[in-house]
């Protein structure tokens, strides 16, 4: 994971970065937040960033306040297998939904957000949003939900 340092004096940002270590030195107005991916290392053995993953049995599922998302390093020993994408699902209309397809939620949080489906797992889709600036951009919904 890659993190940027900011320091704000007098209407300017000296950013810096913990991957390449580079400095740079902008107007604070001309920053905007974005969910979109630094460039950088997005492959580690068989595996690609965003790839939806099976972690192995010895890993314990974390529950907790929805308003406050626990994040958790991975190991590559602890990930079991890649989630293929060859996957299709019906909607709450019966239209066959398959990942690249752009779906619009109809119901729950994200309400009104659309985007295209990159994965599909037990009837939930992981939509990309890319003006959603949590997680990457990324928006779980239930199949029957959009």
């Amino acid at each position: 994971m890659s993190r940027l340092f900011l320091v704000l004096k007098r209407g300017l940002l000296n950013l810096i970065s913990d991957t390449t270590k580079e400095h740079i030195r902008v107007f604070a107005d001309d920053v905007v937040e974005s969910s979109e991916v630094t460039t950088g290392v997005t492959r580690i053995g068989d595996y690609e960033l965003h790839d939806l993953v099976l972690l192995d049995e010895a890993f314990q599922v974390l529950k907790g306040v929805p308003d406050r998302p626990e994040v958790v390093l991975v190991r590559l020993g602890e990930i079991k297998c890649k989630i293929e994408k060859k996957i299709s699902v019906q909607d709450r209309f019966k239209n066959t939904v398959s990942s690249k397809d752009v779906v619009r939620i109809l119901e729950g949080p994200c309400k009104g957000k659309q985007g295209p489906v990159e994965h599909i797992y037990r009837g939930i889709f992981f939509i990309f949003d890319r003006h959603h600036l949590e997680h990457a951009g990324f928006i779980c919904a239930k199949a029957n939900h959009v």
